[in-house]
């Protein structure tokens, strides 16, 4: 059984993630079960979407998350966790949200290959595009783009997902 889950979703909280380790527990415990495979994967908002306004959730946290979720199911038998590669997350995190300034990370990649380095080098606040709380009011650098959803109606969903109506 593969089964897939995201970590550092907007309002997710530490009982969340015992939750995930609960699921895989009682999962693990049934008898005709062969191997469990988790992925888990860093939340990255993304453009179009009612996340596009959130920031992402701070490394430190992410580790920790991942470490309760690897000691949760130390003792699981059969349980094997794939997880990405959170610095990798950002680094999703920074293009996708990012300006035309951006883009001069990519041409410092070019000689470094590091891109948290690659930022600092080219100027770029990684810290400004990923971890920033953004208002309704911001211009997005994407705002120009038709795509077939408007701005109001995916921050009114922004709203709901945040207070937890539906």
């Amino acid at each position: 059984m593969r089964l897939y889950f995201m970590i550092g979703l907007p309002t997710e909280t530490r009982e969340d993630i015992e939750g995930i380790i609960d699921l895989i527990g009682k999962i693990g415990s049934l008898p005709l079960r062969r191997f469990i495979t988790l992925s888990i994967n860093t939340f990255v908002p993304k453009p179009f979407t009612p996340f596009q306004w959130h920031p992402m959730e701070e490394p430190d946290e992410i580790r920790e998350r991942l470490k309760m979720i690897r000691k949760g199911l130390s003792s699981v038998k059969g349980v094997k966790v794939f997880r990405d590669v959170p610095k990798y997350a950002y680094m999703q995190g920074l293009f996708a949200r990012g300006d035309r300034r951006v883009s001069r990370v990519i041409e410092e990649m070019q000689r470094e290959k590091d891109w948290a380095t690659s930022a600092e080098k080219a100027g770029i606040s990684k810290d400004f595009y990923i971890f920033r709380q953004r208002t309704f009011e911001e211009v997005l650098p994407w705002d120009f783009i038709d795509s077939g959803s408007s701005k109001e109606k995916l921050w009114e969903e922004y709203q709901k997902a945040l207070s937890g109506t539906s």
